[in-house]
Order: C-alpha cells, then sequence, then structure tokens
C-alpha cells in the first residue's frame, strides 16, 4: 500500500464523523438510562484509553459523574473501581484486545453493567458485555498511525455524555459543516511547525485534565509511526522535574482546552522558551488573544467538545508532516529499522499471542 494511507484516511474523517453522528445519537438513546448516583466509567488500552480520558470535559459540562480508566485497572482494582449500579464503557475497535475484554469478564462477575464499544459485531468484547454500540466506522488500514477510528471512539463517549440533557452539543454539526475550513488551517499549522522542528529533537507534550489523553494520544502517532521519540506528560507533573529535559534541539507542545488549563498553557510555554522551542495550542473560547503571546500559537474556535477533537486532529497532522518524508510507508513503519522484525515478534508476542490474564 502506498505511503499516503494515513493522509487519505485523515482526509476522510470529516465525513466519516458526519456520517456516524445521527446513528451513533440514536444508539445511545437506546441504551438504558444511568441511574441517580451512579458513575459512569469508561476505558480500555490504547487509543481506546485515551479517548476515554479525552472525554472528561464532555461529561463535566453535563455534571455527569465520570471516571476514565485503564483496561487494567477496571479489571483488577476492585476496591476502588465500578461499584454496582454504575455503567462501564469498555473500547476496542477490535473487540479483541485481551485486557479489555478480561475487564469485561471480571467487570461481569462483580454485577457491574457494562457497555462494548467496538466497530465489530460479535467480537469477544461485545459478547462479553451487556450491551453494545456499534461503531459506524472501517478504517483503511490498521497498520499507520490510527486516526478515524479514535475521533469516532471519542465521538461516541460524547454522545453518551450529551444524552444526559435534552439539548444537543449543537456546535458537533456547525464544526463538521465547516469541516473544509478547519481541515485547512489546522493543516497549515501542522505543516508549518513540523517544517520548523524537523524532528530534529525529542516532542514533550503536555496536557492537564482531559487534554492528558490527547496528548498521550499525540505521542501514540509518532510511536505507531516508527518509533519517533515523543513523550507526553500531564502539565503539572511534568513541572517536577521532568522540565529539566527539554534541550535546544527539542520541541514542548503545550495543550491549553480543559478546564482553566488555557492560560496556564501559555505561561509554561513562554517560560520553558528559554531552554527550548515551544507551542501551545489553546481554546480560543477560553483564552482569547488579549493579553497572550501572539507567536508560537495556535487558537482553535474550540469549546466543549469541540477542543478535544480539534487537537487530536492537529496531533495527527503534525505526526503526518513530521514523519511522512521520513518513512516510505506508513504501513510499514519499522520496515527501515534493522531490528524492525525483533520489536514487531516482541509486540506480537505481548498482544497476540499471549493469552494468560492476571
Amino acid at each position: 500500500m502506498p505511503s499516503d494511507t494515513m493522509w487519505r484516511e485523515m482526509l476522510g474523517q470529516g465525513a466519516a464523523l458526519a456520517a456516524a453522528l445521527p446513528v451513533l445519537r440514536e444508539e445511545v438513546r437506546g441504551l438504558p438510562e444511568r441511574a441517580e448516583g451512579t458513575t459512569v466509567w469508561a476505558g480500555g488500552c490504547g487509543d481506546s484509553y485515551f479517548a476515554a480520558l479525552a472525554a472528561k470535559d464532555a461529561f463535566r459540562e453535563r455534571g455527569i459523574p465520570y471516571r476514565a480508566a485503564s483496561a487494567l485497572a477496571l479489571a483488577h482494582e476492585e476496591a476502588l473501581g465500578p461499584m454496582q449500579g454504575d455503567t462501564v464503557y469498555l473500547l476496542s475497535v477490535s473487540g479483541e484486545t485481551l485486557r479489555t475484554v478480561e475487564a469485561a469478564e471480571r467487570l461481569r462477575q462483580r454485577g457491574v453493567a457494562t457497555v462494548a464499544v467496538t466497530a465489530t459485531h460479535g467480537s469477544s468484547l461485545e459478547l462479553a458485555c451487556a450491551s453494545s454500540l456499534t461503531l459506524p466506522y472501517r478504517s483503511l488500514s490498521r497498520a499507520t498511525p490510527h486516526t478515524g477510528d479514535y475521533l469516532i471512539s471519542l465521538l461516541a463517549l460524547v454522545l453518551v455524555a450529551e444524552c444526559a440533557q435534552p439539548t444537543p452539543f449543537a456546535s458537533l454539526e456547525a464544526w463538521l459543516g465547516d469541516w473544509e475550513e478547519s481541515w485547512g488551517s489546522t493543516c497549515r499549522a501542522a505543516s508549518r511547525l513540523a517544517g520548523e522542528w524537523r524532528l530534529r529533537g525529542n516532542l514533550y507534550l503536555l496536557g492537564g485534565l482531559g487534554d492528558e489523553g490527547t496528548a498521550l494520544y499525540g505521542a501514540a502517532k509518532f510511536h505507531e509511526a516508527g518509533g519517533w521519540p515523543a513523550l507526553a506528560a500531564e502539565t503539572e507533573n511534568f513541572l517536577h522535574g521532568m522540565n529539566y529535559l527539554p534541550g535546544p534541539e527539542d520541541l514542548v507542545l503545550v495543550l491549553g482546552g480543559a478546564h482553566r488549563g488555557a492560560k496556564r498553557a501559555v505561561e509554561i510555554a513562554e517560560a520553558l522558551r528559554a531552554q527550548c522551542s515551544t507551542f501551545a495550542v489553546l481554546d480560543r473560547s477560553r483564552c482569547p488573544e488579549e493579553g497572550t503571546a501572539t507567536g508560537d500559537v495556535l487558537r482553535l474556535s474550540g469549546g466543549v467538545p469541540l477542543f478535544a477533537f480539534q487537537a487530536a486532529i492537529f496531533l495527527q497532522a503534525l505526526c503526518w508532516f513530521s514523519v511522512s518524508p521520513r518513512v516510505k510507508d506508513l504501513e510499514q513503519p519499522l520496515a527501515e529499522r534493522p531490528d524492525g522484525e525483533v520489536r514487531r515478534a516482541v509486540q506480537r508476542r505481548l498482544l497476540k499471542e499471549a493469552r494468560l490474564f492476571l
């Protein structure tokens, strides 16, 4: 397959989201209602876990008690995890992620209601859960850094939050209706930053609250693209020692869209410029241009829940523009590494061939 598969999938995300929106809205309305005094949980592994973290702001906006957790934590932290009466949304596009299926089995044994969020009918996860929410999406390739399936997973969780009140998140339709302009401006900003940085050093992605999930997702794209060095951290924890790591060749990118996070993102980006390159991605609705730095900043139209989608798309594009000139085929990102097959074999052994639950 040509190296533009990731690009073509990115290009198609607007149409895919627009088509999925009414379908998922209808599906969510058919799920059991949350009982008063209970908590909604969501989690999974990899991008599915990151989507659960990134959905926090949508649930906070609607006043719904919400927790995001990894599949491992959902399966094994019984005293700290979901209780009877709570609902747990378990995400896995394939429906076959070992640890997520294990979480579903263990939660069912504890009498906790579970909902499988997957694109695969009849998957192990769907069979292990009491209910299911089917993602109406098929990616062009599961070998390239994942793009559309992450946004569809995030959309499903945002619509679960939306359903708690009769008023929909109308900004979703408005954004998707203006997709071409939004996509174009985001790509131009990502291309410009990638051209300035040129993968000279390490990438550090910072985000607090829901933005932490987006930061983790962005770092994962660089990992999936062949193991490029990208580290994600919770914004405030980064300042307790990890801030000593970035040097003149490195780039620190700070996300400022989550609750009260935009002005702090500007403050951190401005201070770190003394030791490395920095860039801030901000929610314009939370941090207007007045009184903030004018350079090295991307202001997205934002608001809840749009910023989580828009920032993720920017990070997808940053990955593409940074890595694609250096990797011939992003469906085989390790092909040019001498030990690429060894690395693939290790992952395959740990994720695909292992069958033991903890």
